[in-house]
């Protein structure tokens, strides 16, 4: 049965209607995910910092990832457990969350910043992102209808950002509405500026990412515009069933199970986003629902609301209950009596290692977790990223003379010549009469794209200097402000 979109994405109305017997949990419109059920649990808030957080991007790794894997770390979750976690196996982690207001204010910052959390983050290499979050329809057409409160919310997210030396923002809107298609859009481009504008002046690069549906009922989502001004779209590619649900079933699942599962998902992610695998990350649920249901049968009715259950936690229960397995998307699942048959439903390794085929198989750019945290204390998890994703990447040994600064005289010049310098998109030249001695760069005689320059003859000037500029994290992972150099001191 085909899907038919309007052109603003949104499912048209007698495609909602038919698709029903085959999925009873499809809802149309928003419900609280598991992001906003969480974060309005009443999770108490970290102490404050001691310190401020040390200005210190993240340094280059020996081994890296393959994809990226961008993690979300809940406030709540304790300092000694995000300490002993593999923090190489990131490439971001995500602070979940300050909490905005529909007048761009923060109504909660919930101890931000962390100066432990972004310290420890920038000495494992991991980027540390800011995740902003705004929940429903009408808040956030408040906000995003208000050119003022968009301002104000910029101002704020760039302000706290700083505030704890975040390499970026993650936006967490949810329940867009759809007549705010165009309003979130400007938003994020004025985001992304606002960024730019930002780095410019500090000779680097601010990431920018934005969570996405699973299914974007309201059409409010532009991924088209989304996947040109961020650097990554964040799937939430869980919650297919979810607390609400009528019946229970896969949080996640990779196939089957009507029309709407994570590869449906992706392909739709691909087919409105110009077909831009690079730009959309796989989020993934590290955690299940436990529902009270009429019976043991898999998608059985449901009583009642689910509980959220961490891996760990769910994991003990199918072990204490008895694991069994859904065979079309190879989904753990457990029930069991307790005042009533109750089911949870959640994934492993193997039903998620379902979805890091699909990750591979469509090029996409990564995987991301929700949440950090829930493993508890397995370990099986982050084995199969390390399996899959951990590459060894010894840095390529130096060339005996990576620079080579040469010089000729040419009539009245003098022809400057060096190598080229992996990651480097310009070159500057620099001029003194005598050796240099560090900080004193000497005289800045020209800028250029080209590994030389012709330089005017003059007695006054015997010692040259070139540097490198470009990406700090094509250039060897080193800060911009930071390059290797050579200098010659040549006589007439």
């Amino acid at each position: 049965m085909s899907i038919a979109f309007t052109s603003g994405r949104r499912l048209a109305p007698w495609s909602a209607l038919l698709l029903v017997p085959l999925w009873a949990t499809a809802q149309s419109g928003h419900h609280a995910s598991i992001h906003q059920v969480e974060l309005e649990a009443g999770h108490a808030d970290p102490p404050p910092s001691a310190h401020a957080p040390r200005v210190l991007r993240p340094l280059p790794r020996q081994r890296q990832l393959d994809v990226s894997v961008v993690g979300f770390l809940p406030y709540w979750t304790s300092e000694s457990h995000w300490q002993a976690m593999p923090l190489d196996l990131l490439s971001q982690v995500c602070w979940f969350s300050l909490e905005l207001n529909s007048s761009g204010g923060v109504a909660n910052a919930h101890g931000w910043p962390q100066a432990a959390l972004t310290d420890s983050l920038h000495t494992h290499g991991v980027e540390l992102l800011l995740c902003a979050t705004l929940f429903g329809s009408s808040t956030l057409r408040t906000l995003l209808a208000n050119p003022a409160a968009r301002q104000a919310a910029r101002a704020n997210l760039l302000s706290r950002m700083a505030s704890g030396s975040a390499d970026g923002l993650m936006i967490d809107f949810e329940g867009v509405p759809g007549d705010q298609y165009g309003a979130f859009g400007t938003f994020m481009s004025e985001v992304r500026a606002d960024l730019d504008a930002a780095a410019e002046s500090q000779n680097r690069r601010y990431t920018l990412m934005v969570c996405t549906p699973a299914v974007d009922w309201n059409g409010a989502y532009n991924y088209s515009l989304l996947s040109t001004v961020c650097d990554a779209l964040f799937i939430m590619a869980y919650d297919y069933h979810y607390a609400g649900s009528s019946t229970s079933g896969p949080v996640s699942p990779a196939q089957g199970w009507g029309s709407w599962n994570v590869a449906w998902s992706v392909a739709d992610h691909l087919a409105w986003n110009g077909q831009r695998p690079e730009k959309l990350v796989l989020g993934l649920p590290w955690y299940g629902y436990d529902w009270p249901c009429q019976s043991a049968s898999a998608g059985s009715s449901t009583t009642g609301s689910a509980t959220a259950r961490s891996y760990a936690a769910a994991l003990a229960l199918a072990q204490s209950h008895g694991l069994r397995r859904e065979s079309v998307a190879q989904t753990p699942w457990s029930a069991w009596q307790s005042g009533g048959w109750r089911q949870c439903w959640f994934d492993d390794t193997l039903s998620l290692g379902m979805k890091l085929d699909l990750v591979q198989d469509n090029g996409l750019q990564g995987m991301g977790l929700w949440a950090l945290g829930y493993e508890g204390s397995r370990q099986e998890l982050w084995h199969q990223i390390c399996a899959r994703h951990w590459q060894e990447t010894p840095p390529p040994p130096p060339p005996e003379e990576p620079w080579a600064l040469r010089l000729q005289v040419v009539g009245n010049q003098v022809l400057l010549e060096w190598n080229a310098q992996p990651g480097a998109t310009s070159y500057r030249v620099y001029g003194a009469a005598r050796p240099f001695s560090p900080p004193r760069e000497g005289e800045l005689l020209e800028e250029c794209e080209e590994t030389h320059c012709l330089l005017p003859r003059e007695m006054g000037t015997r010692c040259f200097r070139v540097t490198a500029l470009g990406d700090r994290q094509r250039l060897a992972g080193l800060p911009a402000d930071i390059h290797q150099g050579r200098m010659i001191s040549k006589g007439r």
